[in-house]
């Protein structure tokens, strides 16, 4: 999990993340602010937009596929053309 949530901070847009308290991070995709969540119920990261009072967008636990979250990011547009590591769209 810990390697799929790398992932996707890895493409966030320039700036900091911020953690509104334990188990929380605010970070931008796209242009857009994204609260990343750890569940411990449900053992995941729950990935929600704004201030992060609706439905999860994402989930992504240990047995989550990283071409699902690659697929997320992407629609999000995190991955830019001049991004250090990305080739093709990709990271390399």
């Amino acid at each position: 999990m810990a390697q799929l949530v790398g992932t996707i901070l890895w493409w966030k847009d320039s700036g900091p993340v911020r953690g509104p308290g334990p188990g929380m991070a605010w970070a931008s995709l796209g242009g857009e602010r994204y609260l990343f969540r750890y569940d411990p119920h449900a053992r995941r990261v729950e990935v929600r937009r704004g201030a992060g009072s609706g439905e999860p967008l994402l989930g992504v636990a240990d047995e989550t596929d990283a071409a699902e979250v690659m697929a997320f990011v992407a629609a999000l547009g995190g991955w830019p053309s001049d991004h250090e590591g990305v080739q093709n769209g990709h990271p390399v």
